[in-house]
């Protein structure tokens, strides 16, 4: 019987790829794995969520939410870009790019240590102890936490999403365990902070180490990829900035609370989008394989299909559920409901994102260049304009104005090139 079922549903994805253009066979037996990851970072994310709305004082929370914000923006310096120049040399059979890979994303987060650094002993001249005991964590572990992340994106090069899926689930369950025992036990927000970095080095770690030696990279170097990657890192430092910007401008000009309410907005809709990331996931080892002339005349008609069949009905759907949903699960948070609703325009991004992801993989920076610094730089100015004035609302309505313009500047620059 199960045999049956499995052929049936064989046959039905063969004969759908004459609409879908698609290797529908490979979407699905990886799609699933990382379906199955973003199912359990989700669920995991939900009882988290759920904990610390309840447990966790919304001050408390903002300021955690700030902390990391400002954490995330070092994390800029810490040569991000090499990620997907890793996953690319990977993909081509350059399997020993990865021990070139981490000691250079070694050094260079030496440097977001020492910016998590500075704004600690800043926080010291103000008196404040609690931050700078936290960003003081954050500097010492930043590097032993960041470098070894590569190993995801030596697994997506190797198409060995199943492991991929299975150390990210691990990681998220044993990591969100302890934060909420942390929360419900002490309430502590240093002790969070801790704990969350600890627990994110010594797994990204042991599972940076476990890989290698599962997969022990035999071919030889791309040297090329460390220039590669430092120009998607350098495209990437004011998005960067941009991508913090919204949580620090509302702890500034409205306090932690309103950081919190923002947070709850934004939150489900980020996972509402991990089953889009998982296609742009999916795609990215195949598009490196894949002839520009192919990309350009197949891949728009495949992104409106999945605009329209897809992420449009998703949005809709959301917005319908959400005051439900918040009312369900965060009762202490129903300040979100409207800004949550129209934060489900942010789903829109998923054509930008995936014709950025065609561009990476054929190396074509200029165009790239031009995408990460406007768009973000848009956002930028425009958080500085309407936060102020629109608070949360404002940050909300900032990122889709910025999506909307990233939209057509990636597809001007994918026709293009």
């Amino acid at each position: 019987m199960i045999l049956k079922l499995k052929k049936l549903i064989y046959r039905l994805l063969r004969s759908g790829e004459k609409y879908t253009h698609s290797d529908n066979i490979y979407i699905a037996r990886q799609g699933s794995y990382l379906g199955l990851s973003s199912f359990v970072f989700s669920l995991t994310a939900l009882i988290s969520a759920l904990v610390f709305a309840r447990y966790l004082p919304k001050e408390t929370y903002g300021q955690y939410k700030y902390i990391l914000s400002v954490i995330a923006i070092f994390y800029t310096a810490s040569l991000g870009g090499l990620d997907a120049a890793l996953l690319r040399a990977v993909a081509k059979g350059f399997d020993r790019t990865v021990h070139l890979v981490f000691r250079t994303k070694l050094k260079w987060n030496l440097l977001a240590s020492l910016g998590a650094l500075l704004v600690g002993f800043y926080f010291l001249s103000q008196d404040n102890q609690l931050f700078f005991w936290a960003f003081l964590t954050a500097a010492f572990l930043i590097p032993l936490q960041e470098s070894p992340k590569i190993y995801q994106a030596y697994l997506d090069g190797k198409k060995k999403f199943n492991k991929r899926a299975l150390y990210t689930s691990l990681t998220r369950i044993i990591q969100a365990s302890f934060l909420i025992a942390v929360v419900v036990l002490t309430k502590n927000l240093l002790l969070l902070i801790v704990v969350y970095f600890i627990t994110d080095t010594l797994l990204a770690n042991f599972f940076f180490i476990r890989t290698l030696h599962q997969y022990p990279p035999k071919s030889k170097q791309d040297k090329k990829s460390i220039s590669y990657g430092k120009h998607l890192t350098l495209m990437n430092i004011i998005k960067g900035l941009s991508d913090g910007l919204d949580e620090i401008l509302i702890f500034a000009f409205l306090g932690p609370v309103q950081v919190a309410i923002y947070a709850f907005a934004v939150l489900p809709i980020a996972h509402l989008r991990k089953p889009l990331k998982i296609l742009v996931e999916i795609a990215a080892p195949k598009l490196v394989q894949r002839k520009e002339e192919d990309l350009k005349k197949q891949l728009p008609a495949k992104i409106i299909k999945a605009l329209f069949l897809i992420v449009i009905p998703l949005i809709i759907f959301y917005i319908l559920i959400a005051p439900w949903a918040f009312r369900l699960l965060f009762p202490q948070y129903l300040e979100s409901i409207p800004f949550s609703q129209l934060a489900a325009l942010h789903l829109l991004s998923f054509p930008a994102v995936m014709l950025v992801q065609a561009l990476r993989a054929h190396k074509k920076t200029k165009g790239l260049y031009r995408i990460y610094i406007f768009g973000p730089l848009l956002r930028i100015a425009l958080l500085c304009l309407m936060v102020p004035f629109y608070g949360v609302a404002g940050a909300i309505l900032s990122r889709f104005f910025t999506i909307l313009f990233s939209i057509a500047l990636s597809f001007y620059y994918f026709k293009k090139t």
